[in-house]
Parts: structure tokens; C-alpha cells; sequence
């Protein structure tokens, strides 16, 4: 249903999906019911989608290549240059033809931005040439550009996915948020700090913030990559982000479970416990941990 929009961003967009079917909207909506009950719930989605997204759930219309930059940045810096270009027309340098054009695994279908009611329709030999951007009607032309990516393109979909997303949400309560605290409410933050994570742990069993394990694991925590980080922290929580409210609302406790270097560490997401045994050594410590995170998925007691 969501696709990659980005190499570069690595963000989601929604598909397009033509041919429709009744099961596919009805998908649509019950994932934009999970969303509604994600937030309703104060629980963050692993999902990164572009400020086009929310800006999109608001009800606003798109039209400016900075609305998309976050999403589309190549694509948002060619537009500006064709806004800026000054040197002869654009349709001699550009070659634009005044159209939006979807191509997927099967097919590649155009729409003629300029016909009063656009059809989908597969590009096929023998196709008149549609109209060339020229420098009278290039700013028409990014504005109408824009509206057909983040707009027409995926419309039923989104119609869709917002009839069961507004399910628990009123509509008017999303205005008294900004965009970007909009995509933090429904997506958390991504800043994962260990000195966070070290302010807000927990400890039980035995353990304390003197204990040699405990001292061992902070320093092997101290040298993981940012990645690493989250793995820690989807293996503890079920999630890699933290919550709209800020690390400080974040359950984040270390409790002893045994001792023996043939044991691996295990966790209970639903109260952000790690359950870590005590080892003999740093290194084994660093060898277990290292081997729970990278090789864990899933929900519940991971």
C-alpha cells in the first residue's frame, strides 16, 4: 500500500493503485483506522512519511515546490528551476510536456493536466504529443504538477485512508497543530540519545547504576551506531521511536534475569523491560546483546 517515494529520503508515499476494487479502498480504510487508533491511543506508527502527508490530512491543497521539498527534494529543486530559468524559453531546454505521468510494474499511464476531466489511460504508440511547458505557462504548470502528485494521483486512496483515519479524530482538532507536529504525533521523534535512554532507565532485580553489569552495559551503548541505538530501543519497546510526548514519558527499565554466558537477553515490550542476565564479561555481554537486537522482530515478549 505505501511505497518508497525517495532513494534519498527513504520516505512513504501512498501507491497508486488503478485498477480499483472495493477490496482495495476497504484496505485503505482500515489502515487509516489502525492510524485514527494509533493517535487516539498515544502510540507512535513506524512510518515516515513527508510533511505533503499531514499537510494533505489538514485539507490543504498543494502547490509550491517548497510544500514537497522534504519529500521530493530533486524533484522540488528541478521545479525551481523551471520557475527561475531565464535564458530563452524553457520548453527550448526543459522539454517538459504539460502532463503527469505514473509508471508502474505493468504500465505507464499519463494524465493530461490541461483536460477539463482526465482520464487514466495507458501511454500507447501513435499518442498526439501533448503541450510543451513554455516560459507563459510554467508557473501554471508547477502548481498544477504538484496538485497531481501529492493530490489527484492517489485520491481514492487517500479518501480512503481518511475515512477511517477521521473514525476517532475530528478533522477540526488537527488544525490547532502545525504539520510538523502533526507527523511527531503520529510518528514520534527519531533523536534516540543514550544519555536519554541512561536518564530515564530504570533498574531492577539486583541491578543498580553501580552495578559492574550495568556499568559494562552503558559503556558497550555508548559506541552503538545511531541504528544500533534504535534497535536497543525497538527490542526493549516494541518501537525505535520515542513518543510525541518526549523520551521523558517513555518506560524504559533494565531488570536482571540470571546469571550464565549461554543465556541471551530477552525483553517485555508491553512494559519496556529488558530482561538481561548477568555475565562473566564485557565482551560476552556486548557478543549477547549485539546478537538479541539484530535478530529480533515482532511484538509482546520479544
Amino acid at each position: 500500500l505505501f511505497t518508497v517515494i525517495d532513494e534519498q529520503t527513504k520516505m512513504n508515499w501512498l501507491c497508486f493503485g488503478y485498477p480499483y476494487s472495493r477490496a482495495f479502498l476497504d484496505q485503505w480504510e482500515f489502515v487509516g483506522l489502525l492510524f485514527s487508533l494509533a493517535v487516539y491511543n498515544g502510540l507512535t506508527l513506524p512510518v515516515n512519511f513527508p510533511l505533503a502527508f499531514y499537510l494533505k490530512l489538514q485539507g490543504r491543497k498543494l502547490s509550491c515546490p517548497e510544500e514537497i521539498q522534504d519529500g521530493w527534494p530533486a524533484l522540488a529543486k528541478g521545479l525551481r528551476s523551471l520557475l527561475e530559468w531565464s535564458d530563452g524559453d524553457v520548453a527550448d531546454v526543459f522539454h517538459r510536456t504539460y502532463e503527469y505521468v505514473i509508471e508502474t510494474p505493468e504500465k505507464k499511464f499519463n494524465f493530461d493536466m490541461l483536460a477539463k476531466a482526465p482520464t487514466i489511460r495507458p501511454i500507447t504508440d501513435g499518442d498526439p504529443s501533448p503541450c510543451m511547458v513554455t516560459n507563459k505557462n510554467r508557473a501554471q504548470y508547477v502548481e498544477d504538477y504538484i496538485f497531481w502528485l501529492t493530490g489527484m494521483s492517489i485520491n481514492i486512496e487517500f479518501v480512503a485512508f481518511s475515512r477511517g483515519f477521521f473514525t476517532c479524530i475530528s478533522p477540526p482538532s488537527l488544525m490547532f497543530l502545525n504539520a510538523k507536529e502533526l507527523k511527531q504525533l503520529v510518528e514520534g521523534t527519531q533523536d534516540v540519545t543514550v544519555e536519554g535512554l541512561r536518564k530515564i532507565a530504570q533498574y531492577d532485580g539486583g541491578y543498580t547504576t553501580t552495578h559492574q553489569t550495568m556499568q559494562d552495559f552503558w559503556k558497550i551503548v555508548d559506541d552503538f551506531s545511531p541504528n544500533q541505538i534504535k534497535s536497543l530501543l525497538e527490542f526493549v519497546t516494541a518501537s525505535d521511536r520515542l513518543p510525541a510526548t518526549g523520551i521523558d514519558h517513555l518506560s524504559f527499565s533494565i531488570q536482571k534475569n540470571g546469571e550464565g554466558d549461554e543465556r541471551l537477553p530477552t525483553s517485555m515490550t508491553c512494559y519496556g523491560r529488558l530482561l538481561l542476565p548477568e555475565y562473566t564479561s564485557r565482551a560476552v555481554l556486548r557478543e549477547k546483546l549485539c546478537l538479541a537486537i539484530e535478530n529480533s522482530k515482532g511484538f509482546g515478549v520479544a
